[in-house]
């Protein structure tokens, strides 16, 4: 994301209202009962993308399971979905006073917790229905969000209807599925039947999938992405082409945001032998209002590599991905910002020479500014 090239603080009001959830549900499990929840949840999610064969064995129907998923895994994701649509406003802009969220996969309303956060500081109302297969995720997440500082119609079922009698209930402009869309569409097939029928919705609401950052899942979406070429999402690719990551087979596109997470986050994450430091994810963003500066822009894709007598990165561009280079013996005014490059910076255009050597280059810059504040 091009406006986190350095770590992120945690927002203290949302770190202060998730504090005095934390602790309401620690008090209804022992210690070892919480340490041994998290161990089990671990193999789950990190090993097995929290999908189970058997949706009758799903770690969300254990109710131990799933109140320690809140407690530990919904801070340290609950920022994701409000990343992508800050990084929405800052580049294309939201055209929007209200926020009508349907969240497909919600759990115990993970993503709830930073949209709310999010809203509140853009000035948008909010209205939020989040779907779960899971009656225990559903009652947590109506439970805790009833002690939300946030403001918002809320709202939480766990009814078997369709995705069409859901978009018909809620009338989204906002369609979410975070670390969802491989339990409710879990072939490629299935994914692309849904995301054609998303795009065919006649309100053109933004359709978000947030998945984990892992090569399996990563290249999951860009496979998705480029089943529909002729519409591009806004973010985070730029320009309608094949995935340049897709003709690697090792290689995968994901997102890396360094976060300073609470000390109480941290604290339980040692019950586990667990410290996170960032969040890695994937995403695809789809919407009707683009912003037409950036058609044909080019993207940073990889972090800045600092090599024997040059630094390196890896671009996101019409053509496919292309390597570029700053030679340290070589640099000049025109290429010195390269040791402060970050990671998802926009150029608008570009000059290369063969080898990939830097002549000149645009960055682009928004007019906004991130609610993120850098550490």
């Amino acid at each position: 994301m091009f406006f986190t090239p350095n770590e992120i603080s945690f927002p203290q009001d949302l770190e202060s209202n998730l504090e005095l959830i934390f602790n309401k549900y620690k008090s209804t499990m022992s210690e070892d009962q919480l340490t041994n929840s998290l161990q089990k949840l671990w193999p789950l999610l990190a090993l097995e993308g929290g999908v189970s064969e058997k949706k009758s064995e799903h770690y969300s129907l254990d109710k131990k399971l799933a109140s320690a998923y809140m407690m530990y895994y919904l801070p340290i994701n609950c920022l994701k979905a409000a990343l992508i649509l800050d990084e929405l406003w800052l580049t294309h802009g939201m055209p929007l006073s209200q926020l009508n969220v349907l969240d497909l996969g919600c759990g115990p309303a993970t993503a709830y917790w930073g949209i709310a956060w999010w809203a509140k500081m853009r000035n948008l109302k909010l209205s939020y229905h989040g779907w779960d297969q899971s009656k225990i995720f559903t009652q947590l997440a109506y439970e805790s969000t009833k002690h939300s500082a946030f403001q918002g119609n809320l709202s939480f079922s766990s009814e078997q209807n369709s995705i069409s009698q859901l978009i018909r209930k809620v009338q989204p402009n906002l369609i979410l599925f975070s670390n969802s869309i491989g339990e409710i569409a879990p072939n490629h097939e299935e994914k692309t039947n849904l995301l054609k029928q998303l795009l065919e919705q006649k309100n053109s609401p933004y359709i978000l999938f947030i998945e984990p950052g892992t090569k399996q899942h990563s290249r999951a979406l860009s496979n998705l992405k480029d089943h529909f070429l002729e519409t591009s999402p806004l973010l985070p690719c730029l320009s309608r082409r094949p995935c340049g990551a897709l003709t690697i087979a090792s290689d995968w596109c994901h997102e890396e945001v360094y976060i300073q997470f609470p000390k109480w986050i941290e604290d339980l994450g040692k019950k586990i032998n667990m410290k996170k430091s960032a969040m890695i994810f994937s995403y695809l963003l789809y919407g009707k209002h683009s912003n037409p500066l950036l058609d044909g822009s080019s993207r940073v894709v990889s972090q800045r590599l600092e090599r024997k007598g040059q630094w390196e990165c890896r671009i996101c561009t019409e053509k496919g991905k292309e390597f570029i280079r700053v030679q340290k013996s070589k640099i000049n005014e025109k290429t010195d910002f390269f040791p402060k490059l970050g990671r998802g910076d926009i150029w608008l255009k570009y000059t290369a020479q063969e080898k990939g050597d830097l002549v000149e280059k645009t960055l682009w810059e928004s007019q906004q500014k991130s609610l993120f504040e850098i550490r």
